[in-house]
């Protein structure tokens, strides 16, 4: 959730309108996932899921007891992810079905 906000927002909502009120009530996408990305950390990030092409660039916080692109390596406490963690992260939201979702009318 909230990953349309590190990205071109005007841009996604031009190709998915009806994704306005998830965006504006910052409920689009997945809790879980969210939380995932934010936890490891990983240098891509890739959601098939979104059925439209989208990329974005989340930011992260020097969070304690994580590893950054600068001390990869490092012997930080160890989280929920097994390898590195970096500073940011490369989201691509991955276009299908030529963006259109094969369960709804849109």
């Amino acid at each position: 959730r909230g990953i349309a906000h590190h990205g071109n927002t005007s841009q996604l909502l031009q190709r998915k309108p009806f994704f306005r009120e998830e965006v504006e009530s910052n409920t689009l996408g997945n809790p879980a996932s969210e939380m995932l990305l934010h936890e490891l950390r990983p240098r891509y990030w890739f959601a098939a899921h979104l059925h439209v092409k989208f990329e974005a660039t989340v930011k992260h916080g020097n969070a304690e007891n994580n590893s950054t692109d600068e001390n990869v390596g490092s012997t930080a406490a160890p989280t929920l992810a097994s390898g590195p963690s970096y500073s940011t992260t490369e989201f691509h939201g991955l276009e299908s079905n030529e963006g259109v979702c094969p369960n709804s009318s849109n």
